[in-house]
């Protein structure tokens, strides 16, 4: 016989005192009394749904899916099995089969009002915006007020660039900011809001609330005395590490992005040339199972590299503290994927936000951010919870070794035209706003036979862009849409084009570094956010600093006159191919050195028992060969 919701259930007293255990966070005592009940029958379907349940708070998300799985085999008609079900597969990015999953639960009760936002979520996830946004509309005929519907809505349709319906969207999700909800992550404020501070606020609201879930969960066991004073999350056990100053530091990179992905495609250099003297390197990768080539690189470039994706955030934090490990560095930040609770229980002594989030994480649990004179002025520190680190140069990596394409690449394999200057804006479409654009459409009138050439192949964008060029006077063909390529032969068919044009106020990031890599001159217009300031970094980087304007005007003017000065621009291409060999955006092995210098005075500070503090360093040469350990460099 097998035992399912609406059974006379023999053993529904032990299964109600496991969930008053479960209700109290106590989730070790309430996996126990499911077990027990599994023991004396294997075939209840709820026992296994509750410990999936059990088993996916306790961060054990491939346990809690096979859990789960054996309750739907038990009883395949359960909608909320499915809905947790799909949860889990989220939770280990399987997108299209936490879609299934709960597209079954949906199938089996209609208006389940959580299945249509997994649904939603997963959709846009995988890209498939259009059809995120009618879940989305769906969640919200079910539930109007529904926050998350409403910041997943204005999420898909800023990436379809539906910009009527955006605007209609986006006064409710500022409502929902400004009551205290949490619509969207601190990432998507960076384009729902251009007002740094508020993205500052934001993200100190969504630390908190994780800092509250946090303290309701049991805490891993530590020392009590590291525990002491340490706020959110406890402070690893100071006495027991080697604070040798000859010792190489023990630095961990923590991401989910260890393979073919935008941050391990700038810092993979960057990783092979830290000197082991110095440092001594941990990834723990808890990302999605890759062996594609640039895992297999990255493998053998750390000391040591860790698969984590199973382990909890408990897990990785007794491991960290017992790799001793003296600065953790958070690649992630508020994006996709991210393990920001961990951060809040201070695995290490030290905490680093670096590369993967353009902004604050908005807890003290991060005591320094990297960033440069550009993109974080000290001036702006009131924008930060974290203390300023500014890298010499720029706080963006590059790797000189990645490869171009040595294919010949025709306009028409693009579905460019023949001739005619060719603007290319090569940003995700959610960085596109109606004000850039009107200047983008002011150009294409500007300059006859000209073309605006996007990299999108997303349902909906193109449509809904040429709509925008036809409202705005300009034929929609001379919008120009190519799929996705290979980065390689992405990397080469920036050959075909004339200028790159930057978004506002968030600035192209990797792939602004991608255009000057590949030879293409960047125009960019300076924000005010440290995600609007990225490009300008860029460019001081690779000594262009003409090509940074201060208001889209200016943005306009230089764009105009480039495109109808082939001579002015051909001499920025030159001086960007003459510079480029040695720039200190390309030179892995430099900023290796300077990021090491930084680690050093973080680490300097500590031991010495001193608070982390702003600072900036000038130089590429190891720190202990400047001026003594104990002295400040630069310090505001």
């Amino acid at each position: 016989m097998t035992f399912q919701a609406g059974n006379v259930d023999p053993w529904g007293q032990r299964l109600r005192e496991g969930l008053q255990f479960q209700q109290q966070t106590l989730f070790d005592q309430a996996e126990s009394v499911y077990r027990g009940v599994l023991q004396e029958q294997p075939q209840h379907a709820l026992a296994w749904h509750l410990l999936g349940i059990v088993k996916a708070h306790q961060g054990q998300a491939r346990e809690a899916l096979r859990c789960f799985q054996q309750s739907l085999l038990i009883w395949p008609e359960d909608p909320v099995a499915y809905h947790n079900l799909g949860n889990a597969f989220k939770e280990l990015g399987c997108q299209e089969e936490a879609l299934e999953a709960s597209e079954r639960a949906i199938a089996r009760r209609p208006h389940y009002t959580a299945a249509w936002l997994n649904k939603a979520e997963a959709l846009q996830v995988l890209g498939r915006h259009v059809q995120a946004c009618a879940a989305y509309r769906q969640v919200l005929v079910l539930s109007p007020d529904e926050a998350l519907a409403l910041g997943g809505l204005a999420q898909s349709l800023a990436a379809l660039c539906d910009w009527p319906e955006l605007d209609a969207v986006r006064p409710r999700v500022l409502a929902c900011v400004a009551a205290g909800l949490l619509p969207v992550s601190p990432f998507a404020m960076l384009w729902l809001s251009d007002d740094p501070l508020e993205h500052r606020r934001y993200a100190e609201q969504f630390a908190y609330r994780a800092e509250s879930s946090l303290r309701a969960v049991p805490r891993l066991d530590v020392d009590a005395d590291a525990d002491a004073g340490a706020g959110a999350g406890a402070g690893a056990d100071m006495d027991s590490r080697n604070e040798s100053t000859s010792a190489p530091i023990r630095i961990a990179y923590l991401s989910a992005d260890f393979h073919a992905h935008a941050t391990a495609l700038l810092m993979a250099q960057v990783f092979e040339r830290h000197d082991r003297r110095r440092v001594r390197s941990y990834a723990y990768s808890f990302g999605q199972d890759s062996e594609d080539a640039m895992r297999q690189r990255l493998r053998s470039a750390f000391d040591e590299f860790l698969e984590v994706r199973e382990y909890s955030d408990e897990d990785i934090v007794e491991s960290l503290r017992a790799n001793q490990i003296d600065v953790v560095v958070d690649l992630k930040g508020h994006t996709r994927g991210e393990r920001f609770e961990l951060f809040l229980r201070k695995p290490a002594p030290i905490a680093v936000n670096f590369l993967g989030y353009p902004g604050s994480m908005g807890h003290a649990a991060y005591d320094y951010i990297i960033g440069d004179e550009v993109v974080t002025p000290f001036d702006h520190a009131d924008r930060y919870a974290e203390h300023i680190v500014q890298m010499p140069h720029c706080y963006q990596p590059n790797d000189s070794l990645r490869a171009m394409s040595t294919d010949v690449f025709t306009r028409a394999s693009e579905g460019l035209p023949e001739s005619g200057f060719v603007f290319a804006a090569f940003n995700n479409t959610y960085k596109i706003t109606p004000e850039v654009f009107d200047v983008w459409m002011r150009l294409l009138k500007a300059v006859p036979n000209s073309s605006l050439w996007f990299i999108s192949e997303c349902e909906g964008v193109a449509r809904n862009l040429r709509q925008e060029a036809e409202r705005r006077g300009v034929a929609g063909r001379r919008l120009v849409f190519s799929p996705r390529r290979p980065v390689d032969i992405h990397l080469a068919r920036h050959r075909l084009a004339d200028l790159f044009l930057d978004t506002l106020p968030i600035n192209a990031h990797t792939t602004a570094s991608d255009a000057l890599w590949a030879g293409l001159p960047v125009l960019t217009c300076l924000g005010d956010s440290f995600a609007g300031r990225v490009a300008a970094s860029l460019l001081q980087a690779v000594d262009l600093p003409k090509l940074i304007t201060h208001n889209l005007q200016a943005y306009e003017a230089l764009a105009l006159d480039l495109a109808r000065h082939p001579a002015k621009l051909q001499s920025l291409k030159d001086r960007l191919a003459q510079n480029k060999p040695h720039s200190p955006l390309f030179d892995a092995a430099a900023f290796a050195q300077d990021l090491e210098s930084a680690y050093e005075q973080m680490v300097a500070w500590h031991r010495q028992g001193l608070p982390p503090r702003q600072f900036s360093v000038r130089a590429i040469r190891p720190l202990h060969t400047q001026q003594p350990i104990d002295t400040p460099i630069h310090v505001n």
